[in-house]
Parts: structure tokens; C-alpha cells; sequence
């Protein structure tokens, strides 16, 4: 069985209720379920929350709650609440066998992201976790900090050795659009690599296609909100089609 699990929180230390946010009628909640459940391989949507209003959206979006307290709804406990949910779906159903995880405040997302993360682990026994990914806009080992208030070599040792422009960076980062992995991964992450260890060591990064990379948005603020209104306002819901945008 392959499922998708959203932690979504009542509450935010930056943007209390960003889950539920509501961007032209839409919540990021019920964006994500929506998106979720167009996914041939996905079985079920479980969502994890603390909160009444995130489990009445989640509800009325289709997708199975998972009440936690509030303990596990602080930061620090983020691997403790994808725990207690994980337990749970797994006494549920017992062939679980690969969890996806999106993030709602990073809303755009090609259409079957859900689709391309499980096949690739269902077509790879020997990976144990498949995520989205995007190229960074800088070359990690050219990163600088500042120290008696001078910018000084943060990697001194490989800084000598890397082009000065980020037009050759080779750096990914993990965008957090969807995090999918094996339960198997999950029962061993104290060998994963950190600080995603739930990843496990044979990760597969997966590079999106259908939206616009330019318009990226992870929401923390208000100021975030309202360039995510400013995109759905011209673009639409739709993960700003590559086509749309150069026409």
C-alpha cells in the first residue's frame, strides 16, 4: 500500500494557520489533497494534526485524520508526530509499504509528482527513498561567513578548487515538495544520512518538469502569502505550465 501523509499543524511560530490558508477559496490543505488524490498510485491521504479546522478541511477534502496532541506539534517533535502517525497507518494496513510526504506551503507541484516518486521505488527495490529537487543558485563550496565581521571562506579547503560563477554549480538541495520513502527506510532511518534520515543512504532526486522552477514558493510569512496570491492570481492552480509561461 502506498500512501501520502500531510503534517499539517495548528498553529506556526512564523504564519499561524498557514495550512489552511485560503488562496482564491482553496486552502493549501485541500490543494495538496486534491493534488494527492489524482495520483493513480496513490491508495489512501492521511493527515496528521492538532487542530480541529485542519482535520474538518482534511475531512471534507477526502483524506483520513490522524489526531496528535500538542506536544508533538512543536518543531522539535516533528519525527516523534511522523512516528505516531506512521505506527498508526501501519496497524491500519499492514502491506504499507511506501509513505509520501509533501509540504503545504510549497504548493507548486507537477501534476503526477506523487506518480513519478512511488514508481521510481517500486521500479528500484535497491533505493530507499525517491524526493523532489532543485538546483541551487550558488556553488555550495564557494559559500562564504563572516567572522570578525569579514567574509571568509566557509569550505577553505575545496574554495580554492570551484568556478566563481553559479552558472556551474552543481549543487541540488531537497525542495520538500514531496519526501517519498520506503516504510522499510523509515524502521532503519538511525542509518539514513542526516539530517534526513528517514531517507535512508540511496536516495534518488527527482527534478520536476510541468511548473515554472522560477516561481518557487515555500510559505513562512505574510509576505510569502501574497506572492503566492500575486502567482495563482496570473497563473492558476495548475503549477504554472512551462507552455503558459513562455507564451
Amino acid at each position: 500500500m502506498n500512501v501520502v501523509l500531510i503534517m499539517a499543524k495548528e498553529g506556526s511560530i512564523g504564519l499561524p494557520g498557514k495550512n489552511i490558508w485560503k488562496i482564491k477559496g482553496q486552502t493549501l490543505l485541500g490543494w495538496t489533497i486534491g493534488d494527492a488524490k489524482k495520483n493513480k498510485f496513490v491508495d489512501k491521504v492521511f493527515v496528521s494534526t492538532n487542530g480541529k479546522d485542519v482535520a474538518d478541511v482534511a475531512e471534507a477534502a477526502g483524506a483520513e485524520v490522524i489526531m496528535r496532541d500538542d506536544e508533538l506539534a512543536k518543531n522539535e517533535k516533528f519525527m516523534d508526530a511522523v512516528d505516531e502517525a506512521v505506527k498508526k497507518i501501519k496497524a491500519q494496513h499492514a502491506d504499507l509499504e511506501i509513505i509520501a510526504i509533501p509540504q503545504c506551503v510549497v504548493p507548486f507541484r507537477d501534476p503526477d509528482i506523487f506518480d513519478q516518486c512511488i514508481q521510481f521505488l517500486l521500479d528500484n527495490q535497491d533505493y530507499d527513498s525517491s524526493v523532489t529537487i532543485r538546483q541551487t543558485g550558488f556553488i555550495p563550496e564557494a559559500t562564504m561567513k563572516i567572522e570578525k565581521d569579514c567574509l571568509v571562506p566557509y569550505f577553505p579547503e575545496t574554495q580554492q578548487k570551484v568556478s566563481g560563477s553559479r552558472q556551474d554549480s552543481e549543487g541540488y538541495e531537497i525542495d520538500h515538495t514531496v519526501e517519498c520513502f520506503r516504510y522499510d527506510s523509515w524502521l532503519n532511518r538511525e542509518k539514513g544520512i542526516k539530517p534526513w534520515s528517514y531517507l535512508g543512504r540511496k536516495i534518488k532526486g527527482i527534478k520536476q518538469n510541468f511548473h515554472n522552477p522560477n516561481c518557487f514558493v515555500d510559505v513562512h510569512t505574510i509576505e510569502d502569502i501574497q506572492w503566492l496570491d500575486f502567482i495563482v492570481n496570473h497563473k492558476g492552480f495548475e503549477g504554472m505550465a512551462r507552455d503558459d509561461y513562455q507564451s
